[in-house]
Parts: structure tokens; C-alpha cells; sequence
């Protein structure tokens, strides 16, 4: 099989699986597997884009357990002068996800939505725990980045 066909064969299992493996093939790309070198005065910082979103991440010990913390920032809540019915559901989709434990949906000052969250993780940290947290984040916060991005895309130009 050339390498062609296996890029191929690769895309297609990644597509199969669905967004979990999205999301993998995406966070390690360019990473090294096995322990990551780490400091305990340092967080442990990298970034990755899943769908669109750049999402900035920490990891960092704390009273001898792993914390992984996500954030991202999801773009302007819509003026209500763009779409009322947009600016509308967005804000009801951000009141909503708070009723869960994690991830939080907020308001910047500038009116952004900021996405944060936190999961403790195995230490020592490895590529494989990290990607279990960030899995386990992403993918809870999922279903609420999906319904978002209707209002987020119908104020945009070309949207």
C-alpha cells in the first residue's frame, strides 16, 4: 500500500470515528508521544484548532493532581441591530450550558463569548492524558458550539 493510500485509509477511519477523532488527529498533530517535559512552577501551555476554534490550554499540578484548563473565545455575541433573533438565541444557548457543571459559557466586557473549562488529569502528564481532558471538554461542550454557530454565522458577512 503506498503512502497515498494510507493517508487515504487514515482520513477515512478519522472520518469515521467522528468528532472525537477530529479532534485527536488535530491535537497531535506535530506532538511527541510519551511523558512531556514539564516543571511543577511551569504550566504545561499549548493550543490546538478544532472546528474553527482556537482553543488555548494549561495544564498544571495542583495539590499533587493534574488540572487541565481549556479556553477559547467563540467570537461577538451578534448585535441586536445584525439579528434580534439571533443575538436572542445565543444568549439563550449561554444560559443553558451554565446549568451544567462544565464547561461555562460568559460574557466578555467586550461582549465575546468565552468558553472555559477545567477536568483533572493523570499524572505524570502524558500526550495520552492530556487528550483524554481535552476530549472530555471539547466534547461536552460540543453540542452547545454546534447550536452557536447558527446565530455566530448568520451576522457574519457571507454567512
Amino acid at each position: 500500500m503506498d503512502s497515498t493510500s494510507e493517508e487515504q485509509g487514515d482520513a477515512a477511519t478519522a472520518s469515521a470515528a467522528g468528532p472525537a477523532a477530529k479532534l485527536a488527529s488535530e491535537f497531535l498533530e506535530g506532538a511527541a508521544c510519551g511523558p512531556l517535559r514539564w516543571t511543577a512552577s511551569d504550566p504545561l501551555a499549548f493550543s490546538f484548532e478544532y472546528f474553527g476554534i482556537q482553543f488555548s490550554g494549561a495544564a498544571t499540578r495542583r495539590d499533587d493532581k493534574g488540572l487541565l484548563t481549556l479556553s477559547a473565545d467563540l467570537g461577538p455575541l451578534p448585535y441586536t441591530s445584525q439579528s434580534r433573533e439571533a443575538r436572542t438565541l445565543a444568549q439563550a444557548i449561554i444560559a443553558a450550558a451554565n446549568k451544567r457543571d462544565r464547561p461555562v459559557l460568559e460574557l466578555s466586557s467586550r461582549q465575546h463569548i468565552l468558553m472555559t473549562g477545567e477536568v483533572s488529569v493523570d499524572l505524570p502528564f502524558t500526550v495520552t492524558s492530556l487528550l483524554v481532558g481535552v476530549t472530555e471538554l471539547v466534547l461536552s461542550v460540543k453540542p452547545c458550539l454546534d447550536m452557536l454557530a447558527m446565530p455566530l454565522t448568520a451576522v457574519q458577512p457571507g454567512g
